[in-house]
């Protein structure tokens, strides 16, 4: 009587006192124990049991389950299963029950299927509903959704629990469509959902975005007055709040009578999801007001607002404060700071986060973390503290490899990208859409018409290509960049779909080779599709024209445009001031320069200025060229003064070429362009000497 309402240290006097001990009283001193958690007392009391020649029964065995299962102890609770059936004793019901349990603790997927033969071979699946519910729960939590299925169905009888336990597993791997079709089938059986069931498919609207469902259930639940349940309530905030509809998700909270920790922590994510950082914000200020603790799941919601409102000076100090409040933030916490450290000016952040998460121990336990670190390196261009990362992480998985490959491509690094893709590979990673982007784009920079062409080939025998309009675009723009038009053509006629983007980048690839009569039909073809250019369209239309000598149809191009009304933009005037450079034009590309921000109110940027000094440089006036670079109101770059030289060896002046040698080098002495660009000149004037000193 004691071990049952949990008095233990009675129990066991009493036990003590005993005069004989059987195995019915060392099992209720045994299930007293276990019942309340006490699971050494347990254990030790079993092995006691065993010492004084007294033989456990099945119910001795099932009492120590009992609460090994209960507390997670999985691998615990099938081994001594094992014992147990060594022995010869055979499972009850019970003994099932406690080790199914285990193996969905243990995602112990082959166990769980023996057990279900052993369990078919005693009939307990005909005979007996709760072990049918379990094996129908086990699958479900285990990701084997078909075998649970096939188990609800012939359960002789499906009660609430049976139905639910499979709509749970639906919810659970993120399978909405699935576990609404489950709930109307059930009602279809005129089965009455419980609590759990409506926590379920408010969960599974939320999944699948069912927006007039999630109403209906929303009224369904008021009618029946079951907002009072804390899951339920919580579930409807959290359903809303995922939609975007934050006035219906604030409206159920305010209904709610009790909020927990949970129920402010939805809000607050909510809002943080959406990008309304401020209110997240407020919300975080007020349940503190509330007297509700913020636990790290809090934080991290706020953390995310934070994040998304780029706001890195505010995650550092969140993160600092949950530490004040002896609050260990966790992976996912970190996670969402990192988020904010992918920049030169905030990597530092990082390094710091970086220290903390490796004294914690989590860059090695956690592959998400350890990615997260990765990819702030590698975005903000440390690469040697990405591979350094990389090196360390004991497992990898796509996301670690692709990330490493996109700071390599981003940073300039196609070779080391390509080769890292091919490592990838042989280690049996399969690349997934991010990779193939990434690769393809170093592949173009490489100019590895190989490797680029070994993909598309991967890419066209998949299928994907016919679906997949990202890795279309980055094929096309890479054999563009390899300069392969006829296989960049190829890709554009068979699987793109002709919109303006595609259209326009044809136009381009075209363009940038001189194939202006090409990039023109492009154009004439995407019109009489009834597509309208846009101003990309137009820029590479003009540049085209611009960079093949063609002045007229540049300025024809430019003026069609202002008829249009399409308003030129940077891109459109680099194109216009290039064209008056290769036409030698200065006085017209002096009267657009002037035009840009007197009549279309665009700034020049530096893009323009060295359009400018190319223009005069070619035109022979490099001391006006040399004028107009000391009044630039940005500094000059090394293009600017690598723009004069070349200029002068054209036209032969030293003097000038002295000038902006001297600031070339003063800007970047070790950049080798320079020096050729000088010896070069020095050559052609024939002072031999002084170019070989060079």
């Amino acid at each position: 009587m004691y071990g049952t309402i949990g008095m233990v240290s009675e129990a066991q006097n009493l036990f003590d006192n005993l005069c004989s001990r059987d195995v019915v009283s060392w099992t209720a001193l045994i299930a007293g124990y276990s019942k309340y958690g006490y699971l050494k007392e347990a254990a030790d009391s079993f092995f006691a049991m065993v010492e004084e020649n007294v033989p456990p029964d099945i119910m001795s065995w099932n009492a120590l389950l009992e609460g090994f299962a209960k507390n997670g102890f999985g691998e615990i609770v099938l081994e001594c299963l094992e014992q147990m059936q060594s022995k010869g004793i055979q499972p009850d019901a019970l003994t099932f029950l406690f080790s199914l349990k285990a193996c969905c603790n243990l995602v112990a997927k082959n166990k769980g299927r023996e057990l279900h033969m052993e369990i078919t071979k005693t009939g307990y699946l005909e005979s007996n509903l709760v072990i049918g519910n379990a094996l129908v729960d086990f699958y479900a939590t285990v990701g084997w959704l078909d075998e649970a299925e096939i188990v609800l169905h012939t359960l002789p009888v499906q009660d609430v629990v049976s139905w639910t336990s499979l709509m749970a597993g639906y919810t659970r791997h993120d399978l909405g469509h699935e576990a609404l079709h489950l709930f109307n089938k059930m009602l279809s059986h005129n089965v009455v959902p419980n609590i759990v069931t409506f926590v379920c498919g408010v969960k599974a609207c939320s999944l699948a975005v069912n927006l007039l469902k999630g109403q209906e259930l929303h009224a369904e639940i008021e009618k029946k007055g079951l907002l009072s349940f804390d899951a339920v309530g919580n579930a409807l905030v959290d359903m809303y709040a995922s939609w975007g509809w934050l006035a219906e998700s604030q409206g159920v909270f305010n209904k709610l009578q009790f909020k927990d920790t949970i129920t402010w922590t939805t809000l607050i994510a909510g809002y943080a999801k959406h990008g309304l950082s401020d209110k997240a914000i407020c919300c975080f200020e007020e349940m503190k007001s509330k007297g509700v603790v913020p636990d790290a799941v809090s934080w991290s919601a706020l953390i995310t607002g934070y994040a998304m409102s780029n706001a890195p000076k505010e995650v550092m100090k969140c993160l600092e404060e949950m530490k004040s409040a002896d609050i260990c933030p966790d992976s996912v916490t970190y996670v969402s700071s990192l988020k904010v450290c992918g920049t030169a000016q905030t990597v530092w952040m990082g390094q710091q986060i970086h220290k903390e998460i490796v004294v914690l121990g989590l860059s090695d336990k956690s592959i998400v973390v350890g990615n997260a670190l990765l990819d702030i390196y590698a975005t903000s261009g440390l690469l040697l503290e990405a591979l350094a990362v990389f090196d360390k992480l004991l497992h990898r998985d796509a996301v670690s490899w692709t990330s490493l490959i996109a700071g390599y491509t981003k940073h300039g690094y196609g070779e080391e990208a390509i080769d890292c893709f091919e490592q990838m590979q042989l280690q049996g990673f399969l690349p997934d859409e991010v990779t193939f982007v990434c690769v393809l784009r170093a592949c173009g920079m490489e100019g590895a018409t190989q490797t680029g062409h070994t993909i598309s080939e991967t890419l066209i025998r998949s299928g994907v290509l016919e679906k997949n309009i990202l890795l279309c675009n980055s094929l096309l723009n890479m054999y563009i960049d390899c300069g392969l038009l006829k296989n960049a053509s190829e890709i554009f006629n068979k699987f793109l779909k002709q919109d303006v983007s595609s259209w326009t980048t044809m136009m381009a690839g075209y363009a940038k080779y001189g194939f202006t009569e090409k990039a023109l039909k492009c154009f004439e073809k995407m019109e009489s599709a009834g597509i309208s250019p846009k101003i990309p369209s137009w820029n590479a239309l003009l540049v085209g024209y611009a960079c093949s000598g063609d002045c007229e149809n540049a300025f024809h191009a430019f003026t069609r445009m202002n008829v249009e009304g399409i308003d030129p933009n940077n891109d459109t005037f680099t194109g216009i001031l290039t064209a008056c450079s290769h036409g030698g034009l200065v006085d017209l590309g002096h009267l657009y320069f002037r035009a840009m921000s007197s009549c279309f109110v665009i700034f020049p940027i530096i893009e323009h200025h060295i359009c400018m000094v190319d223009l005069l440089g070619r035109a022979g006036q490099l001391d006006n060229a040399v004028t107009f670079v000391n009044q630039m109101p940005y500094h000059p770059t090394l293009v600017v003064w690598h723009a004069i030289l070349g200029a002068c060896r054209k036209w032969s002046d030293l003097e000038v070429a002295q000038q902006a040698y001297k600031h070339a080098v003063q800007l970047n002495a070790k950049d080798i362009g320079t020096y050729v660009c000088m010896f070069n000149i020095y050559a052609d004037a024939g002072f031999y000497r002084c170019s070989g000193d060079l």
